[in-house]
């Protein structure tokens, strides 16, 4: 089941059921949170960083992979996290798949050399890589002078995904305020230490942290809300990070227990007894 066919799928459920279902974050736009909100706090990048920017990481990721392909590099990606990433290729790309869904993200560095896409928070599980796939993805750098590596950190609502340190200055991390601070299409950025084409110098990048920060303790207090109804879904090995994780469960085996769950291949999981769930209808029914 693809989007498309998940949005006719979904509009034809009852809203009696839990729906975990719901991934329209920008409704949260229109109940002004906003404004509830943001408490005017920011972190500003520094200028060790080169940057390029964009109207949204979508832009970004097509010139990169754009200019990597160029270059001849193959392209590295996560087959079970955003298919709209296979979408964004050169016709002319050579890419290679790997799995991160419930897997130590490890796994991805069977590409021999080029730029390798890896999410931190790993989406959809809603987690920060550790540390040991940290170490792993930092020796695979390491492997080559032609390996890269390009972090999208859309969802780090926590703002840790820089704090990862690397040998190497071949790492680009890309984000922008369409998550954290509920501003689609607004900006988008790519920081590398590395002066690629199309990076210049800047003064920096300012983000809101109370607004993520205040989103992020939201989401918190919905899964455990959850959790607690269901706690056989739910045995709190896993915290995350943002609105999104994942149940060892079959969407259809949860519909009837009354659940309403994203189909993993909406995502591009191929396992069938792997669910996609969010908290975003559970955190509507709060009024701030």
């Amino acid at each position: 089941m693809n989007y498309a066919e998940f949005k006719v799928y979904q509009s034809t459920l009852s809203d009696q059921m839990e729906r975990w279902d719901d991934l329209d974050l920008y409704e949260l736009i229109n109940m002004g949170w906003q404004e509830k909100l943001s408490t005017h706090k920011s972190l500003i990048f520094g200028e060790s960083y080169f940057r390029r920017s964009a109207l949204g990481v979508r832009p970004l990721l097509s010139e990169l992979f754009a200019l990597f392909t160029g270059w001849g590099h193959s392209i590295g990606l996560p087959e079970d996290v955003y298919p709209e990433y296979f979408r964004l290729l050169p016709a002319e790309a050579k890419s290679v798949s790997y799995r991160s869904c419930l897997n130590n993200i490890g796994e991805s560095t069977k590409l021999n050399s080029g730029l390798l896409l890896v999410t931190n928070p790993v989406i959809p599980e809603g987690r920060y890589l550790d540390e040991q796939e940290h170490l792993h993805l930092d020796q695979w750098l390491q492997g080559g002078e032609q390996r890269w590596l390009l972090f999208d950190n859309v969802y780090d609502y926590q703002q840790r995904a820089l704090s990862y340190s690397f040998a190497s200055d071949r790492v680009i991390y890309v984000g922008s305020y369409a998550k954290v601070q509920l501003q689609p299409k607004t900006l988008g950025w790519a920081l590398c230490r590395h002066p690629l084409e199309g990076f210049e110098t800047h003064s920096g990048v300012t983000v809101d942290l109370g607004l993520a920060d205040n989103l992020h303790q939201h989401y918190g207090r919905a899964w455990r809300h959850i959790a607690a109804r269901w706690p056989n879904l739910f045995d709190g090995s896993r915290q995350p990070i943002g609105y999104l994780t994942v149940v060892e469960c079959d969407y259809r085996n949860l519909l009837t227990q009354g659940v309403a769950a994203v189909p993993g291949s909406v995502f591009g999981i191929v396992d069938e007894t792997i669910s996609v769930v969010s908290c975003l209808s559970e955190v509507k029914k709060h009024v701030l």
